[in-house]
Formats: structure tokens, C-alpha cells, sequence
């Protein structure tokens, strides 16, 4: 039996191979984003006109972590070309920064996270610890918080009667605008029995906001918005017997009282 006719490749094809083929792999070579399997961070070329506020939220960051993680005190050190290393969870912010400084010295902490021997744990560290060097930029009651409303505080956070007031109160006349205490995405914006109409946002790394009592909600769920932005007006809606905001602060799910977060 004969073989089968083997038909030639067109030269055509040829040529279109050697000319497509290469440049398929220039353009994986240049993509922004840079494989990093196995470490807690990716790394990231800023595009030119590119801001901190979009890289956050491209990666689902809040924009003081991603700054806090590349050891940026503003968005002003920013420049087109540098390579960003992106934390993978708010676990990494930590592993992150000792990255970007180690690569500050020439060298990398890679061979801690890369082809771990049996039994190795790489060291747990958290904000707190890493606090009591005197390493972080703020401090440990992040002071990147800024009043959500200017006013008295009529009702702290703590006992109160029978109950716990999870959160700070400050009376305004209705309509006053409150802003967002601090970039972050908005998780939740409707009503809730007892706090009237609410905003929620999460910033990154565990920590949330929350403001109750509104009149208007001006921004949407899954909204990102910026420190300092317009977010709702006060209101008395819901359990309240004056117009003011209720102003809570949550890490890791836990009400924590504002007074340690605000400056």
C-alpha cells in the first residue's frame, strides 16, 4: 500500500508563520502583567498616563495599600515604565514590601517563596508586628483616614443603656455631604432595618466603612470612589432621632471604634 500524498505547505503559510510567530512572542514578552506563579505578588508595568487609582482598581486594591506595598508614600513617584509589584491578597502587603526594598539593596526575597523545601513556612507576619519597627509609613491607626463629616461626636463607640453603639454619631443639618473616609470600593448601597438608608466600602486588607442614616446614596454598588469624594447627604432615616451620620469601622468583619482611625 502506498503512503499517503503529503501535501506541501504552501509558501505563503511559511512566511506568514515566520513573520506572525515572533511577534506573538514579543507581545507576550511585552504584556503588562508578569508571570510570578508561585510568590504572593505579580508584577506590573505602568503604562504611560496611567494612575495608582487604576492600577488599584484594576487589581481589586485599595490605593493606599498598593502605594503602602511599593513603598510610596504618594502617587507623585509614579512613572511610566516602572514595574509595580501587585500583592495577591491582603495577606501578601507585607511579603510585598520586603520585596521592593530588598530590590532597592539588589536583592530578592524570591527563594523564600520559590521551591520551598518540605517544612519550610515563610515567617507570619502583620501590620502590627511589623508596626513595632517603626517601618510603616503612617502608623499602625493608618492616619490615610479622614473625617467622613466635620462636627461633635454626640454618641461615642461603647456601651450604651442595655446595648453597644458600634460606631461614632455626628449630628449636621439634613443634606450636609458626607465623604468617603477613604478610597475603596462600595460593597453595599440601600437600605438596612434600623440604619435608615447605607453606604458601605471596602478599602483593602479587611478594613470597611460604614454610613448610616443617609437621605441620598450618590454613588452605586461595586462604584469605585475616591478619599474625600461626595458619597451621600445626612439624613435621619431608619432608627434615629436627629438628623446625623453613624460612622463604623470594621476590620476583619469586627466593629472597631473610628476614634483610633481618624486623625
Amino acid at each position: 500500500m502506498s503512503e499517503p500524498l503529503r501535501r506541501p505547505v504552501p509558501a505563503r503559510l511559511g512566511r506568514f508563520a515566520f513573520l506572525v510567530f515572533p511577534a506573538l512572542f514579543f507581545l507576550l514578552l511585552s504584556s503588562p502583567c508578569i508571570a510570578s506563579d508561585g510568590l504572593p505578588w505579580k508584577e506590573y508595568r505602568l503604562s504611560p498616563g496611567e494612575t495608582a487609582t487604576e492600577v488599584a482598581l484594576r487589581f481589586s486594591l485599595s490605593e493606599h495599600d498598593l502605594l503602602w506595598a511599593n513603598d510610596f508614600r504618594d502617587e507623585n513617584s509614579l512613572e511610566a515604565g516602572m514595574t509595580l509589584l501587585i500583592p495577591k491578597s491582603g495577606a501578601e502587603l507585607l511579603a510585598t514590601l520586603l520585596e521592593v526594598r530588598a530590590r532597592g539593596r539588589g536583592e530578592t526575597t524570591e527563594e523564600l517563596h520559590v521551591g520551598k523545601k518540605e517544612g519550610f513556612t515563610f515567617p507570619d507576619m502583620n501590620r502590627k508586628a511589623f508596626a513595632s519597627t517603626g517601618d510603616l509609613h503612617d502608623s499602625q491607626r493608618e492616619q490615610a483616614f479622614i473625617w467622613p463629616l466635620k462636627g461633635k461626636v454626640s454618641s461615642p463607640f461603647g456601651r450604651r443603656g442595655r446595648g453597644f453603639h458600634n460606631g461614632i454619631d455626628i449630628p449636621a443639618p439634613k443634606g450636609t455631604a458626607i465623604v468617603a473616609a477613604r478610597s475603596g470600593r462600595v460593597v453595599s448601597a440601600g437600605s438596612i432595618r434600623g440604619y435608615g438608608r447605607v453606604i458601605r466600602i471596602d478599602h483593602g486588607n479587611g478594613v470597611e466603612t460604614l454610613y448610616a442614616h443617609c437621605t441620598a446614596l450618590l454613588v452605586k454598588k461595586g462604584e469605585w470612589v475616591r478619599q474625600g469624594q461626595k458619597i451621600a447627604t445626612v439624613g435621619r432615616t431608619g432608627k434615629a432621632t436627629c438628623d446625623h451620620l453613624h460612622f463604623t469601622v470594621f476590620v476583619d468583619g469586627k466593629a472597631r471604634d473610628p476614634m483610633g482611625y481618624l486623625p
